[in-house]
């Protein structure tokens, strides 16, 4: 069985996250999306909530093959106890590239048995970042139904806005 680790912040879980599992799907036989945790990072969401929430999400979308866990340290080392050979990891525009080209660089002098493959973002996807959602989040009124399943935005709307 072919498995792949698919790591992000899910700071929240978008629209291109999705769209890069189901990609995923389609090369591999099973793809654990794992909430990870930067410690050089603010987060919008705690750790509980980034995790819930992105677990909720999939489970709402009915992925049989697709499991969410999560993990505070380097991805390669999470590969290695699990037994994963693969990292996949989205690419939107070229400074993702030079990150996620160096994150490579880093894992493959960790452990070289463990390769990375990147997907570039879809086209309708290319402008979707956690980022914006989360200042987007801030202003009422705002249709974020582009960037993130009703799901999230309720749960964000909750905590944010309905305060």
């Amino acid at each position: 069985m072919r498995v792949a680790v698919f790591p992000g912040s899910f700071d929240p879980i978008t629209w291109g996250h999705i769209d890069l599992i189901k990609r995923s799907l389609a090369i591999f036989d099973k793809v654990i999306v794992l909430v990870a945790k930067n410690k050089s990072k603010k987060y919008f969401l705690s750790d509980i909530e980034r995790f819930s929430l992105t677990k909720d999400v999939i489970s709402s979308l009915n992925f049989s093959n697709v499991l969410v866990d999560r993990y505070s340290g380097f991805i390669v080392d999470y590969a290695l106890i699990n037994s994963i050979k693969f990292i996949v990891r989205g690419i939107r525009a070229f400074n993702d590239f030079d990150i996620e080209f160096e994150r490579y660089l880093v894992n493959n002098k960790l452990n070289f048995e463990i390769d990375t493959i990147f997907l570039p973002s879809s086209a309708e996807h290319l402008y979707v970042r956690s980022d914006f959602v989360k200042e987007l989040m801030l202003k009422k009124d705002v249709d974020l139904s582009n960037f993130v399943p009703e799901l999230v935005f309720n749960r964000l709307k909750s905590k944010f806005i309905d305060k």
